[in-house]
């Protein structure tokens, strides 16, 4: 606790059935980021793209943690259909993972 305030730790992360080239999102919005893990807890190797992000949070009383993930998250969704042809963005990945 800091003062008046609460930190939480927001980590999002979506894993991926397929490696997708970075690029067909083009540059991510502020705070998401892409990774592969690699070792799964039991140290069988994997190659799993991560769609991952990380804030720390701190709730004043005014918009709850579960507000904060909701406008994390409506903003990505948001960035996707603005920034992006969400049909072209599928064709081009069922064509390439089909």
């Amino acid at each position: 606790m800091v003062g008046s305030e609460y930190k939480y730790i927001i980590s999002i992360h979506i894993e991926l059935r397929h490696s997708y080239p970075v690029d067909i999102l083009g540059d991510l919005p502020i705070k998401w980021r892409w990774f592969t893990e690699t070792i799964s807890e039991d140290h069988t190797p994997l190659s799993i793209p991560v769609l991952t992000y990380y804030e720390t949070y701190c709730y004043d009383g005014v918009k709850s943690v579960d507000d904060r993930v909701k406008q994390v998250i409506d903003g990505f969704v948001d960035y996707l259909d603005t920034f992006r042809d969400p049909q072209a963005t599928k064709s081009i990945l069922m064509l390439m993972y089909d």
